[in-house]
């Protein structure tokens, strides 16, 4: 078997690893009624605040079509709603409502429990190694980053 090089390594590894957090996430949602992409969405709302459309489809690497799909099926449930500029009618921005908050707040106490779940199996020494590499790899991206720039 031939050997792949370190960074596509490493790379392969973070795919599986987004993957399978994204898919065990998910898993804990089911009964929540809504989708991966919802949720997703939900999320992207709560950490960033009100965004357009387009900064939405970019952010998750969706087409503003199936953005704009999702957003209407989150409006009809009042989680989020959308919000026409005085200036520029044109501008909408996407905004959670109250509900779309409390429904944040809940989804991170879950989160926080399956986290809790999955590390609870791992020794205090193992942990300090995760968050060791996962400091240097964050690192090793910030750097890089300053020179993209």
């Amino acid at each position: 078997m031939e050997k792949k090089p370190q960074g596509i390594k490493i790379a392969s590894l973070i795919r599986e690893i987004n993957l399978k957090l994204n898919n065990n996430i998910s898993n804990n949602f089911k009964n929540s009624g809504f989708t991966t992409p919802q949720i997703l969405l939900i999320k992207l709302l709560s950490i960033e605040g009100p965004l357009n459309v387009s900064e939405i489809s970019e952010k998750m690497f969706l087409t503003k079509g199936t953005v704009s799909g999702i957003i209407d099926r989150l409006e009809n449930q009042e989680v989020v709603k959308r919000n026409r500029s005085n200036e520029d009618k044109r501008i909408v921005s996407v905004a959670l409502t109250n509900k779309g908050e409390d429904i944040t707040k809940t989804m991170r106490g879950t989160i926080n429990k399956y986290f809790d779940t999955i590390f609870s199996i791992c020794k205090e020494e193992d942990m300090e190694k995760i968050i060791n590499g996962l400091d240097i790899l964050k690192s090793v991206l910030d750097e890089n980053c300053k020179e993209d720039k």
